[in-house]
């Protein structure tokens, strides 16, 4: 950068433009399938817990069907932005975890639907 300041040279040293092809740009995107797949895991593990101590340990008794009628009417309930807060932070702490860039990160937990947006038809 012949010249160039000093300060101006080390700002464009230091800044970096990620553009499709650059190499990590494809890993980065990868990063964000895996961030999402750990954050849904860890959101119906600790789901589960949560009906296995409200139905008193049974809940070996309850069928998928079951527990799809009662996520569905948690959806509806009033308890609805509790779960729809818990799926979020369960995919933030993966990314965090996994170092995702804050702006990624961002717009991967701005993509869960409100409670409100959910498909009645979860399959």
């Amino acid at each position: 950068m012949e010249g160039a300041s000093v300060g101006d040279a080390v700002t464009a040293v230091a800044s970096t433009t990620e553009r499709a092809g650059d190499f990590g740009v494809e890993i980065a995107g990868s990063m964000l399938a895996v961030v999402l797949a750990e954050g849904l895991k860890t959101f119906w593990a600790a789901y589960l817990s949560e009906l296995e101590k409200k139905f008193a340990g049974k809940l070996a008794d309850l069928t998928v069907d079951s527990v799809k009628r009662i996520f569905k009417s948690d959806l509806n309930g009033a308890g609805r932005d509790a779960v729809v807060n818990q799926i979020r932070t369960s995919i933030r702490k993966s990314g965090e975890f996994r170092h995702v860039s804050p702006g990624s990160l961002s717009s991967l937990v701005d993509a869960v639907p409100d409670s409100a947006d959910f498909r009645d038809d979860i399959s």
